[in-house]
């Protein structure tokens, strides 16, 4: 049984919008308007304060991992976890499992979100769904502790 967290696409896709963005505009900037600007220098001063935001958003977005968690036949699991320009994957024994659970917390704008959660026993942990939907994540962490014993 395979289980996946895919929340970084999301993530990913918008860093990338934004870099486009602030991009065309510095393009734009650079390409001249029509006429003088009122102040060129706080047109780059602009320009250089939306790079920050976007590097730093980009590189944010770089450090979250697409998970994929494999219920192998022989017993254990495979964790392989997809960087925009790396991947990891390690053997985790089934002894190695302290606990599944579900996690509560906040999204940015203040609404409930949820993670099914397995803790292991060297202090990681690897979060196999994120939703805003509680019912979500319970039948997830249901079926992983169903696949696993």
């Amino acid at each position: 049984m395979i289980f996946r967290n895919r929340v970084a696409y999301a993530l990913w896709g918008f860093a990338v919008v934004v870099v486009v963005f602030v991009a065309t505009m510095t393009g734009a900037a650079l390409m001249g308007y029509r006429g003088e600007p009122d102040s060129p220098v706080l047109i780059a001063g602009v320009l250089i304060l939306f790079w920050f935001g976007a590097i730093g958003l980009l590189a944010f977005a770089a450090s979250q991992s697409v998970t994929t968690v494999e219920v192998e036949v022989g017993g254990g699991l495979r964790v392989t976890q997809r960087f925009p320009f790396r991947k990891e994957s390690r053997h985790v024994a089934m002894a190695d499992i302290e606990d599944v659970v579900i996690v509560e917390g906040v999204d940015d704008e203040g609404d409930p979100y949820f993670s099914a959660r397995m803790r292991l026993r060297d202090g990681s942990d690897v979060d196999l769904v994120e939703s805003h939907d509680r019912d979500r994540c319970e039948d997830v962490r249901r079926r992983f502790l169903k696949a696993i014993s």
